[in-house]
């Protein structure tokens, strides 16, 4: 993915994912309503064994896997 002069962007594993949940509360203080974590289910680069990936929901915290097929939000991020 390619924003703001930056192509160094990637869809997290769940694992970041987890950490951008943990911190929510400060990201959305940061970056605020607009730009901050939606309390919905975001995408992970992390398959599962079958033909799905794994998601986590940030209202609840809980973590499942989908077929690729169904619809959740993504949230690209980038390492510095």
């Amino acid at each position: 993915y390619t924003y703001d002069g930056y192509s160094d962007w990637y869809l997290p594993a769940i694992y970041e994912l987890r950490q951008l949940y943990n911190s929510a509360n400060v990201i959305n203080t940061i970056l605020g309503d607009i730009n901050g974590m939606v309390l919905s289910s975001y995408w992970s680069s992390t398959e599962d064994p079958g033909n799905g990936a794994m998601w986590l929901n940030f209202k609840p915290g809980n973590m499942g896997t989908s077929a690729k097929s169904s619809s959740y939000r993504v949230r690209a991020v980038r390492k510095f």
